[in-house]
């Protein structure tokens, strides 16, 4: 019997026909399935990888020096040797009065030890060239591991900082002990601190100055082996002597001679034992946690609040630094000033809140006739003429006209469901910055009786929670949309919508605080209005930007972020990877960068500069310089002699016509305390 032809078959055809006749098919698949076997059982697996992106800083000092100086004489020259390390993938630097830090990242996989080997034999073979007056590098190698797992926040009404700090110490060393703790840091409290407060008036009568009992406290506060002295086969050493204990020791320093008799500290001094000058605080709150409601348990949610503002102050440089007070133009219309702006970026925030003022019902007419019932901050910046006039003033004022807008927004909502009948639907677009509500939400159905509709983020829990009662309480029915979109994604959006939109600029700070605080405002609402009968929710998942995909509230509960400070770093290493790839396109300028980290930790720098090179090592070319004035909450920059004046604060249509309200009122004392009252 002859075999079939194969002639008429193709070439996968006869490959098949051979294979199949021959005697090696069952071995071949035998083979195959083994060495699947294997490498399912040797193969290592995690369900955690770690992924190894090594990070290093240097940083140098050059003490008197401008940022400019330090950046010419230290930064830049330690940029270009970094750049001869192989497997270095960015740096970034920045450059301070006296300081300059420079950040290293190595590649992805690269090995952390020999990165960090090779980056320190590279500076260690140029410390000839390091200028005068530059220190040595100082390198401390990162991770993004780095992140603490456990927080023990140590309060009380009776004890005061330090004593609570010398406890946390003490639970600081037994928590070392634990087996793979690699670090543990203390915040807050008050170390232990001899404090010498001099009486200039003592010291001047007996002939001594402050300078000269420095030297004498040092030499007082040592203690020297003088030697040894054998007899009798024993050695006794001999000690001379001793370091100050108490504030008793440090008082019986003496510091000079006046008259023939000795002159003690004590007797031109008080000298106070207990704890330092703070520098940091540590705030502790109680409030009540979240918990969202399901089927299979319960989850708790941090109770964060309103992050980025403290209650009351804040510190900076241990002085505590009060927030900025509400303060009400004409009523119902309220707006607390954003704290760290600028004198120009203030001008412009009192005169877009005087202007709004002015006349609140024709600022709404407009609004409507803008952007109808959609009602957003965004929208109500588009009202300042300062802001709306081009791309640039849009980018340089986003922050100055915050917070007015979000003023008459409250204003605005208060007086649409004032006059809204029962029934009446108020729908909330939730979600961070640049996550794109507007887009997700166009294909919904739509409400006939919607009034209005909330395009902001719920960020803020007490005043969300504010509109949430004042709906109910004007019988509307509510509607929450809540908008996820993954962090990288949302940061691109935004530089997107600054360079090709409308210019807008969304500081980074700000986005991540709403990214991390928003879905744990939304579910902190579900749980206490979840049960009222006008309510519903609806979570999109608008990972692919424009085609959302309906969740629920665990999963929402599953997509919690860990920090801010995590969004922060992520962040940042987005928006300085978009702008590496775009070093040519001038759009992408150094003073756009600074803007989205405005108060993201450069925005009091005296310079920053972000080393964007190409691959062809050559420095990023076009767009403005990065000038950032040194400043704080609360100060303002320019020239010193310019300030605030009566005038700034006067709303605009009373300033033209010369009227306004004056308000006096009468204080006790005599009239000579008048002027000081």
């Amino acid at each position: 019997m002859s075999e079939p032809s194969t002639s008429h078959l193709g070439i996968a055809g006869r490959i098949a026909a051979m294979f199949i006749d021959s005697k090696l098919t069952p071995l071949i698949v035998i083979a195959s399935v083994l060495l699947g076997a294997a490498a399912v059982v040797l193969l290592p697996r995690e369900e955690e990888p770690q992924i190894k992106v090594p990070m290093v800083d240097v940083m140098v000092s050059m003490p008197g020096s401008s940022a400019k100086e330090i950046e010419e004489r230290a930064t830049r020259p330690m940029e270009k040797l970094l750049w001869e390390i192989s497997g270095v993938e960015y740096i970034y630097s920045t450059s301070r009065d006296s300081e300059s830090l420079v950040i290293v990242r190595f590649k992805v996989g690269e090995d952390p030890e020999r990165s960090l080997f090779k980056l320190t034999e590279k500076l260690r073979s140029n410390f000839d060239r390091i200028p005068m007056g530059v220190t040595p590098p100082l390198i401390k190698p990162k991770s993004i591991d780095d992140v603490p797992i456990l927080a023990l926040t140590f309060h009380s009404a009776r004890y005061d900082h330090l004593t609570l700090r010398r406890l946390a110490a003490q639970v600081d060393e037994s928590i070392k002990q634990v087996p793979l703790v690699a670090e543990t840091t203390l915040l807050g409290g008050s170390r232990r601190a001899v404090r010498v407060m001099l009486d200039p008036v003592k010291l001047a009568s007996r002939n001594l100055s402050p300078a000269g009992l420095v030297p004498m406290l040092q030499q007082a506060n040592r203690q020297f082996r003088a030697g040894g002295l054998t007899t009798g086969n024993n050695e006794v050493l001999v000690e001379t002597g001793a370091f100050l204990k108490t504030a008793e020791d440090v008082g019986n320093v003496v510091i000079g001679v006046f008259s023939g008799r000795p002159v003690y500290l004590r007797e031109v001094a008080e000298i106070v034992d207990g704890g330092e000058e703070p520098t940091q605080y540590v705030f502790y709150g109680r409030g009540r946690s979240g918990i969202l409601p399901d089927t299979s348990g319960t989850g708790i949610l941090p109770d964060a609040g309103d992050p980025g503002r403290m209650p009351g102050s804040h510190e900076t440089g241990g002085t505590p630094v009060p927030l900025p007070q509400p303060i009400t133009i004409v009523e119902g219309f309220t707006y607390t000033p954003y704290p760290g702006l600028s004198l120009e970026e203030r001008r412009i925030e009192v005169k877009f809140a005087a202007e709004l003022a002015a006349d609140l019902e024709a600022a709404a007419v407009e609004y409507k006739r803008r952007f109808a019932n959609v009602l957003d901050r965004n929208n109500v910046q588009e009202l300042s003429p300062d802001y709306a006039a081009t791309r640039e003033s849009r980018q340089k004022w986003s922050i100055a006209t915050l917070e007015p807008a979000g003023a008459f927004v409250d204003w605005m909502f208060e007086k649409t469901v004032s006059a809204a009948r029962p029934g009446d639907v108020v729908l909330f677009n939730a979600g961070g910055q640049g996550s794109g509500k507007t887009t997700a939400t166009e294909g919904l159905p739509k409400h006939e009786r919607v009034i209005l509709i909330m395009d902001g983020t719920l960020q803020n829990h007490r005043r969300s929670r504010e509109h949430f009662q004042r709906a109910f309480e004007c019988g509307c029915a509510l509607e929450v949309r809540y908008i996820h979109a993954p962090w990288p994604l949302a940061v691109r959006n935004m530089l997107k919508r600054a360079i090709e939109g409308t210019g807008r600029v969304v500081p980074l700070s700000r986005a991540a605080n709403g990214h991390y605080q928003v879905p744990i405002t939304t579910l902190r609402l579900v749980e206490e209005f979840g049960e009222h009968k006008g309510f519903r929710i609806l979570v999109l998942n608008n990972f692919n930007h424009g085609y959302p995909i309906k969740e629920n509230l665990e999963w929402l509960a599953g997509h919690l972020h860990n920090s801010v400070d995590e969004l922060l770093k992520i962040g940042e290493l987005t928006l300085k990877e978009e702008f590496n790839e775009h070093t040519r396109n001038t759009a992408y300028s150094d003073r756009l960068l600074a803007q989205f980290l405005a108060q993201a930790g450069y925005r009091d720098c005296a310079s920053l500069r972000s080393a964007r090179r190409g691959h062809d090592g050559t420095a990023a070319q076009g767009g403005p310089g990065l000038e950032c004035a040194e400043r704080g909450a609360g100060q303002v920059s320019g020239h010193a002699e310019e300030s605030l004046t009566s005038a700034d604060l006067i709303p605009a249509e009373a300033a033209k016509q010369g009227g306004g309200k004056i308000i006096m009122a009468t204080v006790k004392g005599d009239v000579h305390d008048i002027g000081k009252n």
